[in-house]
């Protein structure tokens, strides 16, 4: 934005008596819009900011597992691997631009998926764990499987699509209203 335009919506950059730049507007501009002119925008790093959707997505995933734990399963922890992953894309990728909101939404899509995933690995991990000796990983690695043989597929479908309405419940408001904040 020029000079010229920044005139036109009533924000300046003047100098105080000690010489520090200072913001001057008028009285119709508020303090967030006189900030986000004089803002510098940093175009994001894509790949380091995926890995920030990643490992901040982590933190949902873990909420969400916890929970599941607890026997229920909530928005919050749909919201929380959003939130997560695009404050790790910012984080790690220096910013949030539009394209960042569009990594974080999809790294969360697969996050939800894998959050489910380990939240019945960990439950079928600590029915299995007391007939013998089994690791996590092995169950991990064989989950379908181990859903398929006893059957229960269908709950485990109906787990993860309620886990997906529930996120989606929560989390578009987020999506949109951070895709349309960023440049």
């Amino acid at each position: 934005m020029n000079l010229e335009e920044t005139k036109e919506k009533g924000i300046y950059e003047e100098q105080n008596i000690s010489g520090e730049d200072v913001i001057v507007a008028d009285s119709e501009t508020n303090i967030e819009e006189q900030y986000k002119v004089l803002e510098p925008v940093e175009p994001s790093n894509v790949i380091t900011g995926i890995v920030g959707a990643l490992i901040g997505s982590l933190l949902g995933v873990a909420l969400w597992v916890a929970i599941y734990h607890l026997g229920y399963i909530a928005s919050i922890a749909g919201i929380a691997i959003i939130f997560c992953a695009m404050k790790g894309y910012e984080i790690l990728g220096r910013s949030l631009d539009k394209k960042g909101v569009i990594i974080a939404a999809i790294i969360s899509v697969i996050m939800v998926f894998a959050a489910n995933h380990l939240a019945w690995t960990t439950e079928v991990y600590l029915e299995l764990k007391e007939f013998g000796e089994i690791s996590f990983l092995n169950i991990l690695k064989r989950m379908f499987d181990f859903i398929s043989e006893a059957d229960i597929m269908k709950e485990y479908l109906s787990d993860l699509g309620m886990g997906y309405v529930l996120t989606l419940i929560g989390g578009i408001s987020m999506i949109v209203k951070k895709y349309k904040q960023v440049k």
